[in-house]
């Protein structure tokens, strides 16, 4: 992830900010890639039994403590992980962690960007196993606002 200043005809990258299989944060991504760690191992829950292939490239980090519970909620695995990496950019660029207003910027002339080709796919799937198992009352009203591939720049843009 990485903040950007905008300037007439340029755009400048004043900030990073990372989460990735060699951990949270651009420190552990350097010091892991300068180590030459490998981020891919083995996937150990339950949920992975049955898969064929059972190693990835995930990240390593405990998600219920990367922000408020209540906002949380709201966001699939990617937003939860992308808002991180952006706050990180956000202050390694040296705005202040409240966003936009308390940096002294006009809202109306920052923009986030994230490419992504799908979205929450473990929201959707869950919610058609819920669907199936115990029927439409059983699937959170969230479950379709979580799977779309948008929802990591909507949560970025809200959070900043």
């Amino acid at each position: 992830m990485m903040a950007v200043r905008c300037m007439p005809r340029r755009v400048v990258v004043t900030g990073l900010g990372a989460m990735s299989p060699l951990g949270a944060g651009t420190d552990s991504l350097w010091e892991g890639l300068l180590a030459g760690r490998c981020g891919i191992r083995p996937l150990t829950g339950a949920e992975f039994a049955e898969h064929p292939v059972r190693i990835a490239g995930t990240v390593p980090v405990d998600l219920a403590g990367l922000l408020p519970p209540p906002r949380a909620r709201r966001m699939n695995r990617g937003a939860l992980l992308a808002v991180t990496a952006a706050r990180e950019a956000w202050r390694d660029a040296g705005f202040c962690a409240g966003g936009t207003r308390d940096s002294g910027l006009d809202p109306d002339r920052v923009g986030v960007s994230v490419g992504t080709i799908i979205g929450g796919a473990g929201v959707l799937v869950e919610g058609a196993r819920r669907l199936r198992d115990r029927g439409a009352r059983a699937v959170p009203p969230l479950t379709a606002p979580m799977t779309v591939p948008s929802q990591a720049a909507s949560q970025i843009s809200l959070d900043l």
